[in-house]
């Protein structure tokens, strides 16, 4: 049932945005307590919806998600699917949404590079790493400090 509900949202959401930020609370919540599927679908919605403010408390939680689903078992493809998604957040819109660079390599970089199981996820971890050695985020903190 709470799929469905779940699925229902992602079509409102299509076409009101704004209600993003009416159920973002709720999809947390559930998030933390959902199964494998109803994470999955609320780190997609999360992925398209997810404002800048949100984002770090938002993709810490994820995380955190990825230790819990591994002690009951967690396959690859729902390992894949959660690791993609938070890559996706975080580097969304050229890492507009990451206001510290430090915390996206030692709080989400680092605890999920162990847990990739496939090579183009890996890609994709190591696209953020070569954006950060090639100086776009101290170019995004010189920025972030001038203005």
């Amino acid at each position: 049932m709470k799929t469905l509900g779940l699925q229902s949202l992602k079509s409102l959401l299509q076409n009101d945005k704004e209600v993003f930020e009416e159920y973002y609370d709720f999809l947390l919540e559930s998030f933390e307590k959902g199964d494998q599927g109803i994470k999955i679908t609320i780190a997609e919605i999360f992925t398209e919806y997810l404002q800048k403010g949100d984002t770090e408390a938002t993709v810490t939680v994820m995380v955190k998600a990825l230790d819990s689903l591994e002690d009951n078992y967690l396959n690859i493809e729902t390992a894949d699917a959660l690791i993609k998604n938070i890559l996706t957040i975080c580097s969304k819109n050229y890492y507009q949404n990451i206001d510290d660079c430090e915390w996206l390599l030692m709080n989400v970089l680092m605890p999920i590079i162990p847990k990739i199981k496939k090579m183009d996820t890996m890609g994709l971890a190591l696209d953020i790493l070569k954006v950060r050695e090639n100086g776009v985020f101290s170019g995004l903190i010189r920025f972030r400090i001038l203005h």
